[in-house]
């Protein structure tokens, strides 16, 4: 996994992609270029002298797909619409979601279309990638494929979608999720604590509060809530 999950991964994801996006062609090839000669692996194994757009492509650094995805955009060449398509497969979420903006914005929406197909897929792990990328988009449009996806059964998948859904500024995700932190199964409870840990609502933290004070709770289950919560306060620093 990418380890993206968290508001603060996000936050950290959103300001580099800004950050690329108000670079110059030529900064965006410097930051190739730097990243290149620092992490200049690629998965094929071979490194070439210099790095083209389509070897960026290809480079362990997800900095370096990052950046060459923003740069083919930014091109708008013909040829940049098959290798944006090539990145719609890589392992790195934000790449992926950067893919999908990119071809919006040259107008091929296909890859979204194909991805909110997916949202709907049986296959748990199809639906929950999906989803993933999908929320990754922060997209007022895709509000209702979120809104579904929140009366799952599973718990990763409703928890996923209402956290996509207050990304959105919907208040209705935020309380879907301290209702499941309330009510809930074990599983959704964990899941629900996850993400509210993360973010600073007094709403959400008054409830992690209350849960993590009420003697009905067993302890088994707020250590496990507890231990995430540590997990979610080291990475704020």
């Amino acid at each position: 996994m990418d380890g993206c999950h968290g508001i603060f991964n996000k936050r950290k994801m959103e300001q580099r992609e800004k950050k690329l996006s108000e670079f110059s062609s030529a900064q965006v090839m410097s930051v190739l270029e730097k990243e290149y000669s620092r992490h200049g692996k690629f998965t094929s194994g071979e490194k070439p002298p210099h790095p083209s757009l389509e070897d960026a492509l290809d480079a362990v650094s997800s900095n370096v797909r990052l950046a060459a995805v923003s740069e083919l955009e930014r091109r708008k060449e013909k040829k940049s619409l098959a290798l944006l398509k090539s990145a719609l497969s890589d392992w790195y979420v934000p790449v992926r979601a950067a893919a999908i903006k990119a071809l919006e914005a040259m107008g091929d929406t296909s890859a979204k279309e194909r991805f909110i197909s997916d949202a709907n897929c049986d296959s748990f792990r199809v639906r929950f990638e999906a989803l993933r990328v999908l929320a990754q988009l922060k997209d007022a449009s895709l509000r209702p494929v979120f809104a579904k996806a929140m009366q799952s059964e599973d718990a990763r998948i409703s928890t996923l979608a209402s956290e996509a859904m207050f990304s959105l500024g919907e208040r209705d995700g935020l309380r879907s999720l301290i209702s499941k932190l309330a009510n809930g199964n074990s599983e959704e409870k964990v899941e629900a604590a996850g993400f509210l840990a993360t973010i600073e609502d007094p709403e959400a933290q008054r409830a992690v509060g209350d849960f993590l004070n009420s003697n009905d709770v067993p302890s088994s289950l707020k250590e496990t809530v507890s231990s995430n919560l540590r997990r979610a306060r080291k990475g704020k620093h």
